[in-house]
């Protein structure tokens, strides 16, 4: 979304520190993202952090990103994904449609990276 000029990378990291956290999330804030992240291939931060970034991205930066980006719809997947893993409990149905998520998820993600346009 960097490379898509939706917004900058100092952007991005504006708007993660000055997000008005609340409850636990002022415990699992995520931090910025360092300069190096494309290159290192990682964000940084742990799985809490990491956790908290994605369930807030939509918060956080959605108003930047058109509805219809392909790269977004994969987040808010992954998304989707994450928040089903993280459940307290799971019943003989949740499993199977995390298991379906999963599955489909990995497929959206084998479709867009067909399509990703070289750093």
């Amino acid at each position: 979304m960097i490379r898509r000029k939706y917004f900058t990378l100092e952007y991005l990291n504006e708007r993660i520190l000055s997000f008005p956290y609340q409850y636990t999330d002022k415990l699992d804030k995520p931090h910025k993202i360092p300069q190096t992240f494309a290159v290192k291939k990682s964000i940084g931060g742990n799985g809490h952090e990491n956790a908290t970034l994605l369930r807030l991205l939509p918060f956080i930066i959605g108003n930047a990103v058109p509805e219809d980006d392909g790269a977004w719809t994969v987040l808010m997947d992954l998304k989707e994904v994450v928040e089903l893993s993280l459940c307290s409990e799971f019943t003989e149905e949740s499993i199977q449609y995390l298991q379906s998520k999963i599955q489909d998820h990995r497929e959206m993600m084998k479709e867009a990276s067909r399509f990703q346009t070289p750093s």
